[in-house]
């Protein structure tokens, strides 16, 4: 995952901006289910660590 971060960053230095947009792109939806899937199997933050300017929905 970190080559695709390096390929968008040197697409943006190269000018390529729908060059860069396409990779963007191409990597959140590789990434959408796999980050999906691990944020299921997280548990709750203690409430020790939680912080006052997180707040619950």
């Amino acid at each position: 995952m970190l080559t695709e971060h390096a390929a968008i960053y040197d697409l943006l230095l190269a000018g390529d901006k729908s060059g860069a947009m396409a990779a963007l792109e191409g990597h959140i939806r590789r990434a959408l289910e796999p980050n999906i899937d691990r944020l299921k199997r997280v548990d709750r933050m203690p409430a020790s660590l939680e912080t006052p300017y997180l707040f619950k929905t």
